[in-house]
């Protein structure tokens, strides 16, 4: 889903705030839904704005030809509560090649509403856990419009692993309509981070994510993806995303760049 701050005068220098452990009030760095398929089980703080988008390139291998496709994903994430959230998601605008050599069309996307609570925090073996559900609207254009109504929900769980290693799984079910009506699939998120101290706010990962339908003949969507993270100032993120699709049903390839930055708080 780049970063700007104010420059600090040189001879000057504003130092990154240091975290307190034993501070109730201290929400932490930053911690995001991007950029991997995931969503992480924490939430913002209380009364914390969050803005985490990106631009996002696809390419989807066709017969005959190629689909390449520009969107800018956008979830907007507020706290009621440090333990809820609601959320509004969208890609804002899609941009896609028409026949005409070298002309794009731009659509809008669908939109998402959510909401999201954490149940638990991560203590040893038990893991952090929260429960997320969104709910997708019909408002864009083809191609970037499911043209009815989906709801995504799942549960997310997260483990702190020894060697600055994490563990990251989502386990759920989206309810599209296709050929066949609508339908039920299975959707699964693995994901293992690792961010070494010496890496300097640098978090690494790779995940798996599928989709795959319950009892009808629906194209089945597996993919691996990789990428990185980087934390600045304790409340902006950038982000790298890569994507290979697996299967007929997944996009073949996406690249997105991404920021998030969080506002405000209790």
């Amino acid at each position: 889903m780049a970063q700007d701050p104010a420059e600090d005068p040189i001879d000057d220098p504003v130092e990154d705030p240091v975290p307190d452990p034993t501070d109730p009030s201290d929400p932490g760095p930053i911690a995001t839904d991007r950029p991997g398929a995931g969503n992480a089980p924490t939430t913002v703080p209380q009364w914390a704005f969050q803005l985490e988008t990106s631009v996002n390139w696809a390419y989807t291998d066709t017969d005959p030809g190629s689909v390449h496709q520009v969107s800018f994903p956008t979830l907007l994430r507020f706290g009621l509560l440090d333990v809820f959230e609601v959320r509004l998601g969208s890609s804002l605008l899609g941009l896609y090649p028409d026949p005409a050599p070298g002309f794009h069309v731009a659509n809008p996307t669908d939109t998402s509403l959510g909401l999201k609570i954490q149940l638990l925090e991560n203590v040893g073996a038990i893991p952090a856990l929260g429960l997320v559900s969104d709910v997708y609207f019909p408002s864009g254009r083809d191609p970037f419009t499911a043209d009815t109504v989906n709801p995504d929900s799942r549960v997310a769980l997260s483990w702190s692993l020894p060697a600055s290693f994490s563990l990251g799984v989502n386990l759920g079910i989206d309810v599209p309509e296709g050929d066949s009506g609508r339908y039920g699939r299975f959707l699964y998120v693995a994901n293992v981070g690792w961010a070494p101290a010496a890496l300097g706010g640098v978090s690494l990962f790779v995940e798996t994510f599928g989709l795959v339908p319950l009892g009808v003949d629906e194209d089945v969507v597996i993919q691996v993806d990789w990428g990185a993270t980087y934390v600045i100032r304790r409340v902006y993120q950038v982000d790298l995303f890569v994507q290979h699709g697996l299967t007929d049903g997944a996009t073949d390839l996406q690249v997105a760049l991404g920021f998030s930055a969080r506002f405000g708080g209790a």
